[in-house]
């Protein structure tokens, strides 16, 4: 399977109709971790091939998200 980003030193790229949503997770998950983005998609519902995995909403509760300081 061919990526739909690379991080290549200190850039992120991606190719195809979803990558700009691809990027943003993984964007998320480099700043923020796995589990802010995680969430991030699970609010979006964005499931096709995403950079990372949770569940779909009708099966699992939304997750709390942590308050800001």
């Amino acid at each position: 399977m061919i990526a739909r980003t690379v991080v290549d030193r200190n850039r992120l790229t991606g190719g195809g109709i979803a990558s700009g949503l691809d990027e943003s997770l993984k964007l998320i998950a480099l700043i923020s971790g796995t589990a802010a983005a995680m969430n991030v998609q699970l609010g979006t519902q964005y499931y096709p091939n995403p950079p990372v995995t949770s569940a779909i909403p009708a099966s699992v509760p939304m997750p709390a998200l942590p308050t800001p300081p």
